[in-house]
């Protein structure tokens, strides 16, 4: 069943499905090929090891009215990804010194056809044979300071810094080499996911003013403003021996061939927004129903920016709601 109220969702039976199979086998074929390739696609590995230290420090003034929080978090972070490597060169036939052996119109002569099927894709589609490491440091420092107005009045303001890291097919997602027998053109290049790439980063500055009732209840209302930088976009650009090193490449092979792979992007987005909330306890109820409570909350945000279209899965706002 579909949640909220949908209707039901039709799909195939399993059971009858195999009992088709089991009447009329001819009606299914498989292709070995096909099979090898899509597993060799989906045979992924990465391991991630984050190593993190934490400093913190707390001050208090004016009779611990001000408080203060800060701290500095440093976080080592080591990956190694390993995923498919699709390289026509494999196929290519070679002499004792490594050398490939051509034809009379100088051609490299070919181990199996190109149409081979399965024994093509065994030479040539590798099981995860692209084997990538990366390592960064990153800093990430924080404050917050709290107020006491009034005992029931309270004002807050916070700093920190976030990150938001790369998917593991970043690392993990493979390689196909251009064939190098071949000249560079759009459909004879490196296809890669960038192994390179930087996390994306956000700034952000929080502010909040809290009003409490005693022992019933509680309004707040706050707002933020968050500066993202390095974003991720496609890309194309000529390959140099710097990127090459991430996937052990060789750059006196590859240094001509173009890369279509991601890259962080120079342009940043901006977020901001503000929010409410309000709870209130019902203590003129009975005893038996003391435990009822209602509460409201809105929140509202906006985008500004280039690279709105990274967050389209974003709400931009949420209307006041109440409940009990």
């Amino acid at each position: 069943m579909l949640p909220y109220g949908f209707p039901k969702l039709e799909s195939p039976s399993n059971r009858k499905v195999w009992e088709n199979y089991v009447a009329k086998p001819n009606f299914y074929t498989v292709d070995d090929n096909t099979t090898y390739r899509n597993k060799v696609t989906n045979s992924k590995h990465a391991l991630e090891l984050v190593s993190a230290v934490y400093l913190r420090g707390d001050l208090a003034f004016f009779e611990r009215r001000l408080n203060l929080v800060g701290g500095v978090r440093a976080e080592q972070t080591n990956i190694k990804g390993e995923g498919q490597l699709a390289d026509p060169t494999l196929d290519y036939q070679r002499n004792a010194a490594g050398q490939i052996i051509r034809s009379a119109n100088g051609t490299p002569t070919l181990i199996v056809p190109t149409n081979a099927g399965l024994p093509y894709s065994q030479l040539t589609f590798i099981d995860r044979g692209s084997i990538t490491r990366k390592e960064y440091l990153r800093y990430f420092p924080s404050l917050n300071a709290s107020y006491n107005i009034r005992e029931n009045l309270i004002a807050r303001a916070a700093y920190y810094e976030s990150v938001g890291r790369p998917d593991y097919a970043q690392y993990a997602g493979g390689i196909t080499l251009p064939d190098t027998g071949a000249l560079p053109s759009t459909s004879n290049r490196i296809v890669v996911n960038n192994a390179g790439i930087k996390a994306w980063s956000a700034h952000t500055i929080n502010v909040r003013l809290e009003r409490y009732f005693e022992g019933v209840g509680q309004f707040s209302i706050g707002g933020f403003r968050r500066h993202i930088k390095n974003f991720f976009g496609n890309t194309v650009f000529n390959a140099t021996p710097g990127f090459l090193a991430l996937y052990g490449l060789d750059p006196a092979l590859y240094d001509a061939y173009d890369v279509s792979t991601q890259e962080n992007i120079s342009t940043g987005v901006r977020m901001e927004g503000f929010d409410f909330n309000y709870k209130q306890a019902l203590v003129f109820l009975p005893r038996w129903a003391r435990g009822v409570q209602v509460f409201a909350n809105a929140s509202k945000q906006r985008l500004l920016g280039d690279i709105n279209s990274n967050f389209a899965g974003s709400f931009p706002s949420a209307p006041a709601g109440a409940s009990a």
